[in-house]
């Protein structure tokens, strides 16, 4: 296997290792450590570390690297960030004269969807792990829209942080208990986003854009003010948890 190849499977496996808890915030990544875990050699490892850093899932510090500690204020920097990402997203689309037919329909179908699963009388876990595949898919065809390589770039970077995705939330909510109440705000938005574009107001789209991503910080601060049982469907939320409990920071906080 090329040295390429061993190092984008190393960045899987410690990016997974990260993010599912079994390697916490604070944790030491000595490559020694690493080379026996993983049972490939010291190159593609580094290269695996120096990507997780890029990532900002890992810093430096004398001799390795340390899982990191997420603030709530880093975080809300990445959701904001999206929504100014996506806000841009969905200006430069509802400016084109003509939008493009695929990434249109398949909104149009999304909203469609997350109205029937809407109508459900109870929220089930078959339910919620279908709105998060329409509403992945409702956010990717808004991007799409705007047929801008550098927005779509920019964007996959800002998602890849933890907690900054569309979705990152959702599964806590349920178990807090204020689910269906996400979810019918956040259908208001995509609906009258969907709506702005097609309309071309595209100051409208933007701002609701932004707004849209607010959501996620309203989600956040409930997350971490519950029983820690409550959220572990977050994936990587124990590296919040550890920083926002050993901190006086807010979501909120300027």
């Amino acid at each position: 296997m090329r040295q390429q190849e061993l190092g984008n499977k190393a960045l899987i496996s410690l990016r997974d290792a990260i993010l599912s808890g079994d390697l916490e915030a604070g944790d030491r990544l000595l490559e020694l450590s690493l080379v026996e875990r993983l049972k490939i050699s010291r190159t593609p490892i580094r290269y695996a570390l120096d990507r997780l850093s890029d990532e900002g899932l890992v810093e430096k510090i004398r001799g390795g690297y340390s899982v990191r500690a997420f603030a709530a204020k880093e975080i809300r920097d990445a959701i904001r960030m999206r929504g100014t990402v996506e806000g841009m997203a969905v200006r430069i689309a509802a400016e084109s004269k003509v939008l493009p037919q695929e990434p249109l329909m398949e909104a149009r179908k999304c909203i469609t969807e997350l109205d029937k699963l809407l109508r459900a009388k109870r929220i089930t876990r078959t339910n919620v792990e279908a709105y998060l595949d329409v509403n992945r898919r409702f956010h990717e065809s808004l991007i799409q829209m705007a047929d801008s390589f550098v927005v779509q770039r920019t964007l996959n970077n800002v998602c890849a942080l933890p907690f900054a995705s569309p979705n990152a939330f959702v599964m806590a909510q349920r178990e807090i208990g204020d689910l269906r109440e996400v979810m019918f705000l956040s259908q208001q938005h995509h609906r009258s986003l969907l709506e702005a574009i097609e309309n071309h107001e595209s100051a409208r789209a933007e701002a609701i854009a932004r707004e849209h991503a607010e959501v996620s910080l309203t989600a956040m601060k409930r997350v971490l003010e519950s029983e820690p049982e409550a959220s572990q469907s977050v994936t990587g939320i124990d590296m919040l948890r550890a920083r926002h409990a050993n901190g006086a920071e807010t979501v909120g906080a300027a």
